[in-house]
């Protein structure tokens, strides 16, 4: 997840700072647009990830600020119930940025698109 989240960052802040270009909406249109096979799954599983350990990980740090979570939040059934809701807003994001829930234009023209065509020649 580590080596995920480096290659991420420098993609899209990375290339940001050094175009002096925005990596938000356009950047993540962009990427599904260009290689949707590749972004589309690794969109999914980044934000999968993502959430899992946003969950665990306050759990763990209310935990040790002295929360003591219900029992049955911490049991395996109820565990799973905010990271699942969460998931089921990943995939209509997923749909709006890939075009699927309204117009994004044309994402290969964006700013950002243009610029990081351009960093490696593909232009």
């Amino acid at each position: 997840m580590l080596l995920f989240v480096a290659g991420h960052a420098l993609a899209t802040r990375g290339v940001s700072l050094a175009g002096n270009v925005d990596s938000g909406f356009d950047a993540v249109a962009f990427a599904i647009a260009w290689v949707p096979a590749w972004f589309l799954p690794y969109s999914f599983f980044l934000a999968t990830a993502e959430l899992y350990h946003a969950w665990w990980g306050s759990l763990t740090a209310l935990s040790r600020l002295g929360w003591k979570a219900p029992g049955t939040l911490r049991g395996r059934e109820a565990f799973w119930l905010p990271p699942l809701a969460g998931l089921l807003l990943i995939l209509p994001a997923l749909a709006r940025f890939a075009g699927l829930l309204g117009d994004v234009g044309d994402p290969m023209t964006s700013d950002y698109a243009r610029y990081y065509l351009s960093l490696f020649g593909l232009d």
